[in-house]
C-alpha cells in the first residue's frame, strides 16, 4: 500500500508541475519541476540541431556532420531516459545563479564535463541528488531530493569537499564505500542535466561492482 501511495503522489507532483497547478511544496513537487526543466533543455537542444540554418553555408566535412547528429542523439537519449524514468529522475530549477560549474565556482576555467568510468559507478556506495542546506568550513550537508544508489536513499548527506558551494545549490555527488571525500561533484543545472543520460545508462549496464 505504501509503495502504491508513493507511486499516486509521484503521478500527482509530475501532473502538477506539468500544468503549474498550486500544490502542496513537497520534496517530489520539487523533483518533478526540476525533471521538467531538464526535458525543456534537453528539447531545446535538439530543435536547435534540427532547425534549418539561416543561411545557405558550405557543408561541413562528413566527419563533423557524424559529430552533429551524435550530439542530438546523445540529447535525444536524454530526453527519451527522462520520459521513461518520469519523476524518478531530475530535479533542478533552470538559468538560477546556481547554475554553475564546480571550475567556476571555485573561480576556475575549467569544468568537470563526464562522470567516472562505469565500473566505478558501480562500485560506488552512495550517488544521490539535491540542494546544499548547511556548509561549515569544507563540510557540506545535502538535502537528497532523488537517490539513484542506494534506492530508497538517505534523505540528506553530508561530505567534505575544499570545493566553494552555496546554500541551495543543486549538486550530484558520487561517494566510494567509508568515504566521505565525493569520487565526483557536480555543480548546477547544466553540469548535473549534462550528467544524467550517462548515469542513468551506467547503472543500467553495471548493476554490481566488479574488481
Amino acid at each position: 500500500m505504501a509503495e502504491k501511495d508513493d507511486v499516486y503522489e509521484d503521478d500527482a507532483a509530475l501532473l502538477a508541475a506539468i500544468t503549474g497547478e498550486s500544490a502542496p511544496d513537497t520534496p517530489e513537487l520539487r523533483a518533478a519541476r526540476e525533471d521538467i526543466d531538464v526535458l525543456r533543455t534537453q528539447l531545446a537542444l535538439i530543435a536547435d540541431e534540427l532547425a534549418p540554418p539561416a543561411q545557405v553555408v558550405p557543408l561541413a566535412p562528413y566527419r563533423h556532420r557524424r559529430l552533429k547528429v551524435a550530439l542530438v542523439g546523445v540529447a535525444a537519449a536524454g530526453v527519451l531516459t527522462l520520459l521513461g524514468g518520469g519523476v524518478a529522475l531530475l530535479d533542478v530549477p533552470g538559468n538560477s545563479s546556481s547554475d554553475q560549474g564546480v571550475s567556476s565556482a571555485a573561480g576556475g576555467s575549467t569544468e568537470k564535463s563526464a562522470l567516472p568510468d562505469l565500473v566505478s559507478l558501480a562500485c560506488a556506495e552512495t550517488i544521490v541528488r539535491g540542494t546544499v542546506t548547511t556548509v561549515e568550513g569544507t563540510e557540506v550537508t545535502l538535502r537528497v531530493t532523488h537517490a539513484y544508489k542506494p534506492t530508497p536513499g538517505p534523505t540528506a548527506v553530508t561530505f567534505t569537499t575544499d570545493t566553494p558551494l552555496t546554500l541551495g545549490a543543486p549538486v550530484l555527488v558520487v561517494l566510494s564505500p567509508d568515504s566521505t571525500t565525493p569520487d565526483d561533484l557536480f555543480v548546477g543545472t547544466q553540469e548535473i542535466g549534462a550528467q544524467l543520460p550517462a548515469l542513468t545508462r551506467a547503472l543500467k549496464e553495471y548493476s554490481s561492482c566488479t574488481p
